[in-house]
């Protein structure tokens, strides 16, 4: 039978420090950021007449009167992915046609 540890296991120094998640981000160069997208209407989603009916409402409320596009999140995406955003953390980018302004 195994002997049983009653002391508790060493903790690192940086553990107990509030700031711990600062400095691990630091130490992983973790970076969080949001894509909040607005009006992408998709017709794998939807049904034809649902699809055709969200591109109208698009065209009606949005200030460029078009729905936005789903290669339009991908070059977001890839932007955020890329050392172009290195210094970019804790920002959303919203993808609604300036519906957020």
């Amino acid at each position: 039978m195994a002997a049983r540890r009653t002391t508790p296991r060493p903790r690192p120094r940086w553990w107990g420090s509030p700031d711990r998640w600062r400095w691990r981000g630091r130490l992983t160069g973790v970076h969080v950021n949001a894509i909040a997208p607005g009006l992408f209407p998709d017709p794998v989603t939807t049904a034809e007449a649902g699809y055709a009916q969200r591109l109208e409402n698009a065209r009606e409320v949005a200030p460029l009167k078009r729905a936005g596009r789903l290669w339009e999140v991908g070059l977001a995406t890839l932007y955020l992915a890329s050392r172009a955003s290195d210094y970019m953390t804790g920002q959303t980018l919203y993808l609604d046609d300036g519906l957020s302004l």
